[in-house]
């Protein structure tokens, strides 16, 4: 009876340290305020209907960089705002609700926050500026930044790749009996 409590003792213990392994692996280096929206989630296109109605709000937008801009105090970044996913990060998709300009405090390099990168900010809203975008004056709601997430860029894979996620037989006909679900997903050529 002895040696059972025991064993029920050590494989308990086992499990709740594998369970705090596995989640002390699944910590993530983005940060909070870019992974969840804040309170009320106020969206840019509502913003965009009347931005002088929202000063001082919280939020929370992300989108393409257009252009950086370094003043003597600080950098301006434009960027085409667009829909985020569950994680903080801009969707890739042509629909956008529309631009924004983000006002970080400081030196940003232009060089590393180049046109065309994904960018998450976390910051307050403050009073819209009005600047020509071509021959048309746009109205740019204005974040003052207090957190931001410069995402990684996605892996170009070549035409005629497909990405099953799991190792498994039942995810599609060309099963990998020598995939391990380990290693995580895996980018195959199509096989017609």
């Amino acid at each position: 009876m002895r040696v059972l409590l025991q064993a029920a003792l050590i494989s308990s213990f086992l499990r709740a340290a594998m369970l705090a392994l596995a989640l002390g692996g699944c910590a993530s280096q983005i940060p909070k305020e870019i992974r969840t929206p804040p309170p009320g989630d106020l969206q840019l296109a509502r913003v965009l209907r009347e931005p002088q109605g929202y000063l001082g709000e919280q939020v929370r937008w992300g989108g393409e960089i257009v252009t950086v801009e370094n003043t003597e105090r600080e950098t301006r970044v434009i960027l085409v705002g667009k829909p985020l996913d569950y994680s903080g990060r801009p969707e890739d998709t042509d629909a956008s609700p529309g631009r924004f300009l983000a006002r970080f405090a400081g030196f940003w390099d232009p060089a590393t926050y180049k046109e065309g990168r994904e960018l998450t900010v976390a910051g307050v809203l403050e009073p819209a500026v009005t600047r020509p975008v071509g021959g048309y004056p746009y109205r740019y709601p204005v974040v003052a930044v207090r957190t931001a997430y410069l995402w990684p860029p996605l892996p170009d894979y070549p035409p005629g790749y497909y990405w099953y996620p799991y190792c498994s037989p039942f995810y599609g006909p060309y099963y990998d009996p020598w995939c391990s679900p380990w290693y995580g997903p895996r980018y195959h050529p199509y096989r017609w």
